[in-house]
């Protein structure tokens, strides 16, 4: 019953390469802080749903990532330094979730910002196999040059 136990449990969950597990744990964290019943703070409410959004995605749960991450990037906001490391992964792993599902504009958009915020990730979607199919459209061959 406590968020920042399921928060944790979603973190080793994540750590093991335990999906199931690291979704249920960061939902039940999440319900927990928006219950009120235990508020977490700004910082560990952005890793839930990033967390969370990761693991359903990971999952080939493609949809469900998709429409978490955008809240996290919200909730990334105001987390100072921490912030363009928060907002450039969740973009970056939009993207891959974006491409998988074959929507490539969504990709494209989440990439270009994911770039714009760290440039390592240019680096990564050159031959990250989430990007595969979308790398061979020419919007994506000139943002990765």
């Amino acid at each position: 019953g406590w968020a920042m136990g399921q928060y944790l449990l979603g973190e080793f969950g994540t750590m093991k390469k335990n999906y199931p597990l690291a979704e249920k744990a960061y939902a039940k964290a999440l319900e927990l802080h928006d219950s009120l019943v235990d508020p977490l703070e700004p910082g560990i409410v952005y890793a839930s749903l990033d967390g969370l959004g990761t693991a359903v995605g990971v999952q080939g749960k493609l949809d469900p990532g998709i429409a978490t991450l955008p809240r996290a990037l919200v909730a990334a906001e105001g987390l100072g330094e921490h912030e363009i490391e928060a907002v450039s992964r969740s973009n970056y792993n939009l993207a891959c979730f974006s491409a998988r599902a074959k929507k490539f504009a969504d990709a494209f958009a989440a990439l270009k910002k994911a770039i714009a915020t760290d440039a390592k990730w240019k680096e990564a979607a050159r031959s990250d196999e989430d990007l595969a199919e979308a790398r061979k459209r020419p919007e994506f061959q000139e943002l990765l040059k």
